[in-house]
């Protein structure tokens, strides 16, 4: 046990325990005496007033409580400091830096027990609120709160620290996963030198951390797990989706799984509705830690349907998944075809997921204006002029040479695939093998730096019209490009060299695959009909979008802005647009807004609570045991070397013995309405006699 003073100069205070002792020893005056008279009584007492008035201090209960409150004072000014157990009675010594994370992942919206209202939200708020109550000046109070996002506060003085228990009561669980690794990186960059650093995480313990992360922190690990009083048994609805139905054209299979979070197995019912009417509804049984498929044909005109388990549980969330149907503009790809003879290649398109094809023909003015409404523009056998190029991506078969971007220089017949980018996101599970092509133009490229020069994924090398024997290279150490991507009018685009119904290619699975795979990397994924709670969503806006208008399931509203674009790894990314606001369950509906507040597109998705990972209640028990073996002895002596200032503990046994001393003063002073005479001087030290 350590102990000390951090102000020793405050025992000069003790003096006042000789000076009360010295006051003590004085002779006191004599109570009131009546006498009947005073002639002769000063001249007998006269030697003994001229006597020193010291004497022996005499023991009462006084000077007592007197000496023990000036002792007492005498303590506090000297502020004696300790880490007994007397510390958790007195302030702290140490300023204090305490870093505090708030696991608020879905799981953590589950129920106490099935009889209340309280979730392990609350819980962990409230704990995490104490902990701010403890508060005192020179410390800093960090708080982490995570889940899918992560936010950041700080408290570094009492407004602030007021301020963050205020936003605390209000604070919404942010719903989604929670990287507690990643909050863990985040709270040792946080450590303060200057700071007795502390990390409290309060969570329900369904996590799992690195220990050689925690090692790494340079400060303690506190766990502090809120912990439900029911059955963690939990059933959910842990994924959602649709399909076209091969087997009734038109219609649309919905797809979701059911899984069952306990030891022992259950039957679990469900029903599924549209329009306010059940679809379908039956009883599934499932295992312990099981999850199943079910897949239900619905009409291709339903806007959304719900699926609901119809049990109680202590995560009531996760029991209910929806899913929009409704193909609107933002949930589908919008592609723009100017072609001719569109053939195979409108086809392909047409079977991409959620794709919209509108067909233009060759020679359509004012192309870069019609494609503000687009995600992609896609140009067989012809390209469009300089001045009339779209600000999207571009899908170009056979172009046109588009100078400074493309040029032709000759052509070669029935090329052979000799280089294939197998890396590229492009022709992944693409199958190249026995495809040919007709005579196809020999694409240049103008003299640029590597960086900006467009890549080839795949090349090939053939014979000359007319020329040359079979195999012959158009120019020896030369390739034709057969595909290439690059940059045009700051947009991504990818350029092949041949007409697909020119190529046995259209014939083959691999087209399709190639031109669906094309879309996807040239385009951001387009709104998805469901996502789960706290995931965040990604799209690019149209060409004609200045903002976002989003409305959330509570009735709030949100406006964004769309970013302008910027350059990436890859090319230029077009004003990509990432919401991160997905913590309510529920339906969002989203509009794109031009600069002068009309509507461009809109659309809608659906945010569900259930996903495999935070639907499962139970506790990891290795978790407590990794934060304890990742804490070094350095950083455990920490937690030892807190001390604690007691001076508030001897001033209030002071404030006490005062008291009591002025309780018995009180009781020892004459009462009122006693006969009162005058008063007379110190008693002689021989009789006094009177004349009769």
């Amino acid at each position: 046990m350590d102990a000390g003073l951090l102000a020793p100069i405050g025992l000069l205070a003790g003096i006042s325990l000789g000076v009360i002792v010295l006051l003590h020893m004085r002779r006191q005056v004599p109570g009131t005496r009546r006498v009947s008279s005073l002639r002769f009584w000063a001249p007998a007492t006269r030697d003994d007033l001229e006597r020193s008035r010291l004497r022996r201090p005499p023991f009462s209960w006084l000077l007592l409580l007197q000496l023990l409150a000036a002792a007492a004072l005498t303590i506090a000014l000297a502020r004696p400091f300790t880490n007994s157990v007397l510390s958790a009675f007195a302030g702290r010594t140490d300023p204090r830096h305490e870093i505090v994370i708030l696991d608020g992942s879905t799981s953590m919206q589950a129920v106490i027990d099935l009889t209340g209202t309280e979730t392990r939200f609350d819980q962990a708020r409230a704990r995490a609120s104490a902990i701010l109550d403890d508060w005192q000046p020179g410390d800093i109070t960090t708080l982490i709160v995570v889940g899918t996002t992560t936010q950041t506060f700080t408290a570094a003085n009492q407004q602030q620290a007021d301020a963050l228990r205020s936003r605390l009561r209000k604070l919404a669980v942010p719903g989604g996963r929670a990287n507690i690794n990643s909050a863990l990186r985040l709270a040792g960059n946080l450590v303060l030198q200057d700071r007795s650093n502390r990390i409290t995480l309060l969570t329900d313990g369904a996590v799992a951390v690195d220990p050689a992360i925690v090692g790494s922190l340079g400060a303690p690990v506190t766990l502090e797990r809120i912990a439900g009083r029911g059955d963690l048994a939990n059933n959910a609805i842990t994924a959602i989706s649709s399909r076209s139905d091969p087997a009734r054209p038109g219609d649309l299979l919905v797809a979701f799984t059911l899984s069952h979070f306990a030891d022992e197995a259950a039957s679990v019912p469900y029903s599924m509705n549209a329009d306010g009417k059940e679809i379908a509804n039956d009883v599934i049984t499932l295992g312990p830690d099981e999850s199943r498929q079910v897949t239900i044909s619905v009409p291709g005109d339903t806007p959304a349907v719900t699926v609901s388990i119809s049990q109680r549980d202590v995560l009531q969330s996760d029991n209910t998944a929806a899913i929009h149907l409704e193909r609107d503009a933002l949930s589908q790809r919008a592609i723009m075809l100017v072609s001719d003879d569109p053939g195979s290649l409108q086809r392909a398109l047409e079977v991409v997921p959620g794709a919209r094809v509108d067909l233009y023909p060759a020679g359509t003015p004012g192309l870069a204006a019609l494609s503000r409404g687009y995600d992609i523009a896609v140009f067989s056998g012809v390209s469009p002029s300089a001045d009339d190029l779209p600000a999207i991506p571009m899908l170009f078969f056979q172009p046109q040479p588009i100078e400074g971007v493309f040029g032709i220089q000759g052509a070669v017949s029935a090329p052979a695939i000799d280089t294939v980018d197998a890396g590229s996101p492009v022709l992944a599970d693409v199958d190249l093998a026995g495809v040919t092509f007709g005579t196809v133009p020999v694409y240049t490229f103008p003299a640029a730096s590597d960086t900006a020069r467009p890549q080839v994924l795949v090349g090939g090398a053939g014979q000359a019209p007319g020329t040359g024997d079979a195999g012959t290279p158009i120019a020896t150490g030369a390739a034709a490009p057969l595909l290439w991507q690059g940059t045009l009018n700051d947009q991504p685009y990818l350029a092949a060299s041949f007409v697909p119904d020119d190529s046995n290619i259209a014939q083959r699975v691999a087209f399709p695959i190639l031109v669906a795979n094309a879309v996807s990397s040239l385009t951001v994924d387009q709104i998805p009909a469901a996502l789960s709670l706290g995931d965040p969503l990604t799209y690019r806006p149209s060409a004609g979008a200045e903002s976002l208008a989003v409305d959330l399931p509570n009735g709030t509203a949100m406006t964004l802005p769309v970013p302008a674009s910027s350059g990436g790894d890859g090319g230029t990314i077009s004003r990509q647009v990432t919401f991160l606001n997905t913590n309510q369950t529920g339906t969002y509906r989203i509009q794109e807004l031009a600069a002068d507040g009309s509507a461009v597109r809109q659309g809608a998705f659906v945010v569900n609570a259930g996903q495999l990972q935070e639907s499962n209640l139970r506790p990891n028990p290795d978790l407590a045991d990794a934060l304890a073996a990742a804490t070094s002895p350095s950083v455990a002596a920490q937690v030892a070397g807190h001390q604690a200032e007691i001076w508030t503990l001897a001033a209030a046994l002071a404030m006490v013995l005062i008291a009591v001393e002025w309780v018995v003063a009180l009781r020892r002073a004459p009462r009122r309405g006693r006969s009162v005479g005058v008063s007379s001087p110190p008693q002689p030290s021989r009789p006094v006699r009177t004349a009769p």
